[in-house]
């Protein structure tokens, strides 16, 4: 469990329990869009600028990781007071869309990506990125209007640090840079892995090394390995000062500036590392293909407790790099290829090694590996094969192809290139992920020991000497992710994708599970929190089979502790434990939307944001269901609003889950001088018996559902919704009616669970101009008909009606109230008939 330290800010922000102390809680969530810079280094003390809205009365930054600390915020003088704006320029204080937060970064944080939301007293701003790095941070210097896109305006940088920049509209940073001759120098971009751009827009830069006279030296736009993200690389020909321009690809056609973070300096980025990976707590002998100066080799001891992506540096020198490359490391044995193997008689022999990751390169075009392999007898569970490459940033687009060796003859061949999402163990919100590249494939299990062979090559048939790759081979692991859908279907926003919790109420939102490739479970299961503070509890409905999601609700006591906190989500066997499997929580939070909606950029929190608040202005009471809930029948819920004394705003309540085949009640708003309403809830016939869980939502304000802004969300217990049998099976026989007369409809009636007394039948649906002459007829269990008189009016329309159906109602004897539509019925409507009289 993560706690959040608060630390004292200048000012005071009284809160109380009533009145106008409820302002801050009914604030909700700040908007947070995004931080400057995006940034920073190992070791540095900074102060970080926040931009959105709704931002007065900070509390805290919630890292999700340990290494960075929030030390205080600073806050205007005065009315007069100023700040530096996004764009460069000056501008007058405002504090609901500026906050500045000053944190100190540990020598030994992590690098690489770190996630964040922005914590005020009202609530938990979206999850935002920051990256750190191993070199020092240096500030972007542009004089205003000049630029700095010359000799004689650019910033002179030393190597080895790490520029915070922007760009904007037409605008080119350039940044000179004193070299020596024969030098290494590596400079590249953090533009679009920062996640800056939510709801639409793209950072696509390209980098350029000028010379003293103008000639340019390098120019990189892309790169294999980060797509849109430059990485130049150099031998320095001659001593001197150059010029670095960074610049978009296109001209800008918003007005929102390019965030960026220029590493320079004279560190390795090699273009790959073979192999590709390693084994956990073994010593690995990696090759360093793509420097400019030429490839050599390092050994390096893996770590022990790492079973999957792993930053492994690259140093030369003493030097590092800003941050690490991707690597693999696993519980695999390594088999690297040997050359000649791209024939079934050349195949590089794994032996019975297990498990196995298979490493190798297809280095020209028309190259493919193959690789000989055993899987063992007497494993419990499939086999799959993950072929590592486009997400470990290889250029390789790997195709894999795989059979089986019976009988020294190739059997049952079969070939795969790319994946859907859910053969990747990543909950995905966009199918534009790296990952789908690589293909994935399971092996039958049959308990015996097989022979196997796979070959990889590039599915353009291409080569290079950096497309390396590793299949890692491997026993699937009962396994489920669990996350928590988006609400109002609003990826971007991140709708609610976090628990904002008053204290002394109720917060309800929803979690799901998917299990990994492999493994096919789906429930029933129940979820439970791990981690939560001393006085939050969670409750978990059940996720039946063949659905996607259950509601859980969250409580905090009166003594709950104010703050900001991480928890973790694992699912359970919801009856007994017969099926076995771990768990873990994985949140999908998709950046950088290019045009259509596709997201370029990925993260994934692993843990749950929690804000426990100061208590919210009123509480949500729902009283038990009146009766159980049939096939096509009705029922109602009494929903009771206790105000706190002072509050006298809107309060909106909605169902926001209910089981499969029942339809949703409709959102029901509550006037300030209201406190009761009631919730209807139908099914139709196919809904399935059993015992549910349903919860009220209420909300209050008129802010934006999508994002938490100006609203506060309470919820009411989880209320049981019983669905059972239905009692009745009515069949409507074909009737017609004359208009201007009456006529009789005639039901069938088949009871299917016996009840006591009597029961009223009437009708529904029926069309226009059609009234029932009877308010509705009486039955017991022994009728097995009921007629129904009709009468057609005047304003009655010509021609067949479908979709008459009738309600069934009855009381018991303990005063529940049933009522089902049942029956399904035509109705024809004849024009009025004019009587002939014959003259004698």
């Amino acid at each position: 469990m993560a706690l959040l330290m608060v630390f004292p800010l200048a000012g005071s922000f009284p809160v109380t329990v009533c009145g106008e102390g409820f302002e801050e809680v009914l604030r909700g969530n700040p908007i947070l869009q995004y931080t400057l810079p995006r940034g920073a280094g190992q070791g540095d003390e900074l102060e970080l600028t926040l931009y959105g809205q709704n931002m007065k009365n900070p509390e805290t930054v919630l890292f999700y990781d340990e290494g960075i600390e929030v030390l205080g915020f600073r806050h205007p003088e005065n009315s007069k007071s100023t700040y530096l704006r996004y764009d460069g320029r000056q501008s007058r204080w405002d504090s609901d869309r500026v906050v500045i937060v000053k944190i100190r970064v540990k020598p030994d944080c992590r690098l690489g990506e770190h996630q964040l939301r922005y914590c005020t007293r009202g609530g938990l701003s979206q999850l935002r990125t920051f990256m750190i790095g191993a070199f020092p941070s240096v500030a972007e210097v542009e004089g205003y209007p000049a630029g700095n896109q010359d000799f004689s305006t650019a910033q002179l940088i030393e190597l080895n640090r790490t520029v915070n920049g922007q760009l904007h509209r037409f605008d080119i940073d350039s940044f000179k840079v004193a070299l020596k001759k024969g030098q290494r120098f590596t400079a590249e971009i953090e533009g679009q892995r920062l996640g800056t751009h939510m709801t639409g827009g793209e950072t696509d830069l390209k980098l350029t090394l000028e010379n003293e006279q103008g000639v340019v030296m390098a120019r990189e736009e892309d790169s294999a390995m980060y797509l849109a993200d430059p990485v130049l690389r150099i031998v320095v020909p001659e001593e001197g000062t150059y010029l670095l321009s960074v610049e978009t690809q296109y001209v800008i056609a918003d007005s929102t500036p390019r965030a960026y973070r220029l590493h320079l300096g004279d560190y390795v980025r090699p273009l790959a590392l073979y192999p590709a990976g390693g084994t956990a707590g073994e010593t690995v002998k990696v090759r360093v293909i793509g420097d400019p100066k030429g490839g050599w080799d390092f050994e390096q001891k893996l770590p022990r407790g790492v079973d999957g992506y792993h930053g492994l540096d690259v140093k030369k020198n003493g030097r590092s790099q800003p941050v690490p490359q991707k690597f693999r490391v696993s519980r695999a044995k390594n088999i690297l290829e040997a050359e000649p193997n791209g024939k079934a008689s050349q195949a590089t022999k794994a032996g019975k090694t297990w498990p196995i990751a298979l490493n190798g390169i297809i280095e020209k075009p028309g190259d493919v590996d193959l690789f000989r392999f055993t899987v063992p007898r007497g494993l419990a569970n499939k086999v799959r094969l993950r072929v590592f490459a486009q997400s470990i940033d290889s250029g390789l687009d790997p195709k894999m192809t795989y059979y089986e060796i019976v009988d020294g003859k190739p059997k049952g061949r079969k070939s795969v290139d790319d994946v859907r999402n859910t053969q990747i163990d990543l909950i995905r919100l966009e199918n534009h992920m790296r990952d789908v590249l690589d293909p994935v494939a399971l092996l039958a299990n049959s308990g015996k020991e097989k022979e196997y062979v796979i070959e990889i090559s590039d599915t353009h048939g291409r080569g290079q000497a950096d497309f390396v790759y590793r299949v890692e081979i491997e026993e699937i692991k009962p396994h489920v992710l669990t996350w928590m859908p988006t609400y109002e279907n609003q990826s971007y926003y991140q709708a609610r994708n976090s628990v904002v919790l008053a204290r002394g109420n109720r917060y309800n939102t929803w979690f799901s599970l998917r299990p990994v490739y492999g493994f096919s479970y789906k429930g029933p299961a129940k979820f439970e929190a791990i981690g939560l503070p001393e006085g939050v509890s969670m409750e978990s409905g059940v996720m039946e089979n063949g659905v996607d999601r259950a509601p859980v609700l969250f409580k905090a006591s009166r003594k709950a502790k104010p703050g900001a906190y991480l928890f973790d989500v694992v699912a359970r066997h919801a009856d007994t434990n017969a099926v076995s499997f771990t768990s873990s929580f994985q949140q999908p939070i998709v950046f950088t939307a290019r045009n259509g909606g596709h997201g370029q950029h990925h993260t994934f929190p692993t843990r749950v944001a929690l804000r426990v608040t100061e208590p919210a202005p009123f509480r949500i009471e729902v009283g038990p269901p009146v009766a159980d809930l049939v096939p096509e029948g009705e029922i109602t819920y009494a929903v009771k609003v206790h105000r706190e004394e002072g509050f006298e705003g809107p309060v909106e309540l909605n169902m926001e889950w209910v089981p499969p085949n029942v339809n949703r009640a409709q959102q029901v708003k509550l006037k300030p001088d209201e406190t009761e309403a009631a919730f209807f809830l139908s099914a139709n016939s196919r809904v399935s018996p059993g015992l549910y869980s349903v919860m009220i939502t209420g909300r209050s304000g008129r802010g934006n559902p999508r994002n938490g802004d100006r609203l506060v969300f309470t919820s009411s217990e989880m209320v049981p919704l019983r669905i059972s049998k239905p009692y009745v099976k009515v069949s409507l026989k074909r009737s017609s009616v004359e208009r201007g007369k009456t006529s009789e409809i005639i039901c069938g009636i088949q009871v299917l669970r016996p009840f006591e007394g009597k029961a009223k039948v009437s009708l529904s649906n029926l069309p226009r101009g059609i009234k029932a002459l009877d308010e509705f007829v009486e039955v017991t269990k022994d009728d097995t008909e009921v007629v129904l008189r009709v009468e057609a009016t005047k304003d009655a329309l010509f021609g067949m009606n479908r979709g008459l159906k009738t309600v069934f109602e009855f009381t018991t004897k303990g005063g529940d109230t049933f009522r089902q539509l049942s029956g399904y019925g035509y109705l024809r409507i004849d024009p009025e008939r004019k009587r002939v009289v014959k003259k004698l």
